[in-house]
């Protein structure tokens, strides 16, 4: 063994040439890409955003869990609606 040689670390798998490594990052890019396309198509799911600002409206003074079960979803997924209809 060489002093200063590179040694493999883990589990990392032994990419081989230019040709492996740039199918590997291909196959990464297109899988990011998909992810992100998904994230951008999800909006409003099972709240709509009409009847929210009526709810905030009528119930000010309410916390998160309380709306989420009026709405049958999560706390996270209220504050993030709320968040896009700019209601701190």
């Amino acid at each position: 063994m060489l002093l200063g040689a590179a040694q493999p670390q883990g589990n990392l798998p032994n990419i081989r040439g230019k040709r492996q490594c740039s199918q590997r990052m291909a196959k990464a890019l297109c899988t990011n890409e998909k992810f992100r396309k998904q994230a951008l198509e999800r909006t409003w799911r099972n709240i709509d955003p009409a009847k929210l600002r009526v709810d905030v409206q009528a119930h000010p003074d309410d916390c998160n869990d309380a709306r989420a079960q009026r709405f049958g979803c999560s706390g996270k997924a209220i504050r993030q609606a709320l968040q896009k209809l700019n209601i701190t």
